[in-house]
């Protein structure tokens, strides 16, 4: 990830405010072949941003009595795009599929027996979009009375939701997937407590409204190759499949 562009600050300066803008930045390493794309995208849209959701954080961030830095801007974009983008789309595409690998299951949603709305939740349930979560540091040493796991001070831990999700103590027959499963299927899937994901209502309203209306306008659709055979997305943080063969009838 050699290729790196520059951050044009100079079309962020608050118009009518004597502060200059902060010193140029450079894209960092890690966002690679991203920064090209943003590179270009934000010329064009810095100095008028549109009316959307984009827009409204970069005149968030300069009207603010402390505003945003670039990095700390392109942060917020990025983590739109990441965590507001792509779980929901592979939320959508994993909910098509258990329903479709499942013909008894999308009888009963698309009769009203069942709302899509528990599909969704069961779904989540049996593959979160975000598999694990990267890293906790133990403080100290200790071990895990339940497992017998031992862990040393600053011993990195990922955090397995997906795992957790399939707990046969907590959800019977644990990797079946159920859209009526007894007591609810509630997950891990969008975090817990203060940790919950805040955009939960919003992605369980795109998902379940794009699910539906896919259903609606391919009744007779079915998959064209077992769910076992699709290509999976290469992280084991993003769960999800990189493409779904679907027969549209």
């Amino acid at each position: 990830m050699s290729r790196q562009s520059t951050w044009p600050t100079s079309a962020r300066q608050r118009p009518g405010s004597s502060t200059p803008p902060p010193a140029r930045r450079t894209w960092p390493a890690r966002w690679g072949p991203c920064s090209g794309s943003w590179t270009s995208w934000w010329p064009a849209h810095a100095p008028a941003p549109g009316d959307n959701l984009i827009g409204d954080l970069v005149r968030a961030a300069d009207a603010s009595e402390n505003p945003l830095s670039d990095t700390e801007l392109r942060d917020q974009l990025m983590l739109i795009i990441i965590a507001g983008t792509e779980t929901t789309v592979h939320a959508i595409g994993t909910l098509l599929v258990h329903l479709l690998a499942h013909p008894d299951q999308l009888a009963l949603v698309t009769s009203g027996q069942v709302p899509m709305e528990d599909a969704l939740t069961e779904s989540l349930r049996l593959r979160p979009p975000i598999a694990s979560v990267p890293l906790r540091f133990a403080v100290r040493q200790f071990r895990d009375a339940r497992t017998g796991e031992q862990f040393g001070e600053g011993e990195p831990m990922l955090i397995h939701l997906a795992g957790a999700n399939l707990d046969p103590e907590r959800y019977p027959d644990p990797e079946r997937f159920d859209a009526q499963r007894e007591g609810g299927a509630r997950s891990l899937a969008f975090g817990y407590g203060p940790h919950v994901c805040p955009g939960a209502a919003l992605a369980t309203r795109e998902i379940v409204i794009a699910a539906t209306r896919f259903l609606e306008r391919y009744p007779t659709a079915r998959l064209a190759v077992a769910p076992g055979l699709m290509e999976q997305t290469a992280s084991f943080i993003s769960n999800g499949y990189s493409s779904i063969a679907v027969d549209l009838g």
